[in-house]
């Protein structure tokens, strides 16, 4: 969809949503003037009346914002990042399920658990995904009122990783970690390494010694220190089945699209490549994209994927990428690329491998 079109579709959004805020309006304006003309009554609970009375339209303009958000993306991301990204997959409404996050056995995912802005792609011939994952954790006061508590919010990231290992090593930086806690009891150990200062800066965790030395080389640790430095926000890596793993706590969230203000295409641009400063971050400095890792020859690398079965199954607010996750327009895959082009559901649907 062109620029044009999606202006014309940003300004029906609107005024669909200020047409439910009307009817809701004059919804309320009736009932409250029955109660009070009536009954002659007014109670702060009809505050309660009119909070759930707004859910129906509430839901309705979220449905027609994500409508318009989703195709503006899968129009204009592609063409925003194709100078970095390529063969770029967008799907705003769902992201990185709870269970891939679990079976790395790194962090909780809470009580509550919720992923959106799904992207994926290659940069450098690596293939990436991300999206942003917002955990939170449920409380009760002694007098039994429940609220919700953010143990993490920022993003996920997978990256394929130029070393086959099939252990699951992590590196925790020791800042506070946005106050989120590992709560997850695995077999994994502290390791120390060599690097006094890595130390300092940061906890390995991993099921042996040995595994840690493998995948954490000095070399490495150098560049885990210069990516802690460019990185805003607190950082996670987790290796595990060919991959790496990377949590970003920074407290925000991706690609906001504004439906109230004008498209300005330069203005997405440049603030999608901020969005994606992460990614370009990690593989240039990391060098995720040289034979560094490599002992010999590596054979290919698996596809991590996804078991959709459990994914269907897995409740609404836990951002499955969805079935109908759509190929957008991209570049040609580079013809050196060691991993198939394959699209984002697919690539999800093996991650269990």
């Amino acid at each position: 969809m062109d620029i044009e079109s999606l202006e014309n579709l940003r300004k029906e959004t609107v005024r669909k949503c200020n047409k439910n805020n009307m009817i809701f309006a004059f919804i309320i304006v009736i009932i409250l003037l029955i109660l009070f003309l009536i009954f002659k009554v007014f109670d702060v609970r009809f505050l309660f009346l009119i909070f759930v009375v707004y859910i129906p339209f509430g839901i309705m303009n979220e449905k027609v914002k994500s409508e318009y958000k989703n195709t503006f993306m899968k129009s204009l991301l592609p063409i925003a990042v194709k100078n970095i990204l390529t063969d770029v997959q967008v799907d705003v409404n769902n992201g990185i399920p709870s269970y891939v996050i679990e079976e790395t056995h790194s962090m909780s995912t809470g009580d509550s658990y919720h992923s959106s802005n799904f992207v994926s792609g290659k940069y450098k011939d690596i293939k990436v995904m991300m999206s942003d994952v917002h955990i939170q954790d449920e409380h009760e006061d002694s007098e039994g009122n429940t609220s919700y508590v953010t143990i993490f919010l920022g993003q996920w990231m997978i990256f394929d990783f130029n070393k086959n290992f099939k252990s699951n090593v992590q590196i925790w930086e020791k800042k506070v970690f946005g106050g989120i806690s590992r709560r997850w009891k695995s077999s994994l150990k502290k390791v120390e390494l060599e690097d006094i200062e890595f130390n300092k800066k940061f906890k390995v965790l991993s099921e042996n010694e040995l595994d840690a030395f493998y995948i954490i080389t000095p070399k490495l640790m150098e560049r885990v220190k210069a990516v802690e430095a460019a990185i805003n926000g607190t950082i996670m890596l987790v290796f595990y089945n060919n991959q790496l793993h990377v949590a970003v706590y920074n407290n925000k969230t991706t690609f906001n699209v504004n439906i109230h203000k004008t498209i300005n295409f330069e203005e997405f641009a440049r603030e999608s490549l901020k969005d994606l400063d992460a990614i370009i971050k990690f593989v240039d400095i990391l060098e995720l994209d040289n034979d560094l890792f490599k002992v010999g020859e590596v054979n290919k690398i698996e596809e991590p994927v996804v078991d959709v079965t459990r994914a269907a199954t897995t409740s609404s607010n836990q951002g499955i990428v969805a079935a109908n996750t759509e190929q957008v327009s991209s570049q040609p895959v580079q013809q050196n690329s060691s991993i198939e082009n394959v699209d984002a559901v697919t690539y999800f649907n093996n991650i269990n491998k």
